[in-house]
């Protein structure tokens, strides 16, 4: 009796380390079928149906006021996640019934149909997006108090050339190049710093349209190395997925917080009043001068960039494959 109980269990065993095998296989797989600029999330062809519906249903949803965003997501219930997969409706405030009826504001749907497919919606109050710079032990514009974190390197598509990423923001301007705008050079790490580090090159490109990141040309490409303390050796990047990166284990180390683990809650969620196309949402904890750091999975690919913090302790991160596609760079395997 005892051996078979042995057996089963080291069968469940051998079961579950292949499973993490196959799942990291997998992930890997889409990253090398990727390519910068291509879609941010990608759809389980299962759910496709909840996907066109939430396009159908976007421009109604967003027409209603304090409604910033909405996306693929899944239903909590008393703080706790159900595992259902919903439309998450993203809210500056949420009004109680009384309110809601008392000021005659319009409502949130509690669900959509389609044919005889049902989503529930979830209302989530996010307030306002946070960009989180400032302080911190990273890069950093030469002549400005502001300071971020080098999220990752990265090459040039059409000259190969080395590449850093971070966050606009922290270079002070909202684009670049642009009509008036000066260039920035970056140190790091910043001149705030003790001991602020050597020149780290200049900014090339970057925007706080539709995406939040600037690349940097390096003045001394051989610094380049593509590990993340903390996570390891960066094996690339890839999308997201729904709903099978429901839950994710997520990693990051910010110039403030150091290391940090983290799910993902919300794998999509477009967040046009705060200029950006896409978003993924995560729960995790990240401090003031975290801005520009990389989100990592658990085979070590990058899935984006932080921006900043919603409320209830929620992070919001910019896709790479839309931050790669809007600076025509590739994050590669060194």
């Amino acid at each position: 009796m005892a051996r078979t109980k042995r057996t089963k269990l080291d069968d469940a065993t051998r079961l579950l380390q292949n499973a993490k095998r196959d799942l990291i296989r997998a992930r890997r797989a889409l990253a090398r079928e990727s390519k910068p600029g291509d879609a941010a999330i990608e759809v389980a062809p299962s759910w496709k149906w909840a996907a066109r519906l939430l396009e159908k249903r976007r421009p109604q949803l967003m027409k209603i006021p304090g409604v910033v965003g909405c996306g693929l997501g899944f239903r909590y219930k008393d703080d706790e996640e159900t595992g259902e997969p919903c439309i998450t409706v993203f809210v500056r405030r949420k009004w109680s019934r009384k309110t809601i009826e008392k000021r005659k504001l319009k409502r949130i749907p509690h669900y959509f149909r389609e044919g005889k497919r049902r989503i529930d919606v979830d209302v989530v109050a996010a307030g306002r997006l946070k960009r989180q710079l400032d302080v911190g032990r990273s890069l950093g514009p030469v002549n400005l108090h502001q300071r971020g974190t080098l999220g990752a390197y990265a090459e040039e598509l059409a000259s190969s050339a080395a590449l850093a990423l971070t966050a606009m923001h922290v270079s002070g301007i909202p684009e670049f190049p642009a009509p008036g705008a000066p260039p920035v050079t970056f140190r790091h790490p910043s001149v705030l710093d003790p001991g602020a580090g050597a020149q780290l090159g200049q900014m090339t490109e970057g925007t706080m349209q539709g995406v939040d990141a600037c690349k940097i040309a390096l003045d001394d490409p051989s610094i380049v190395r593509p590990v993340i303390p903390g996570i390891g050796k960066i094996m690339g990047w890839r999308p997201v997925t729904y709903p099978g990166d429901r839950g994710t284990p997520v990693r990051l180390h910010g110039a403030v917080s150091g290391f940090r683990m983290g799910t993902i809650i919300n794998p999509f969620v477009p967040l046009p009043d705060e200029d950006l196309d896409a978003a993924i949402v995560v729960g995790i904890d990240t401090q003031w001068g975290d801005s520009g750091c990389a989100l990592v999975d658990p085979a070590n690919l990058i899935l984006g960039f932080l921006v900043g913090e919603m409320a209830g302790g929620l992070r919001v991160f910019t896709p790479a494959s839309l931050v790669l596609g809007r600076l025509t760079c590739d994050i590669t395997v060194f």
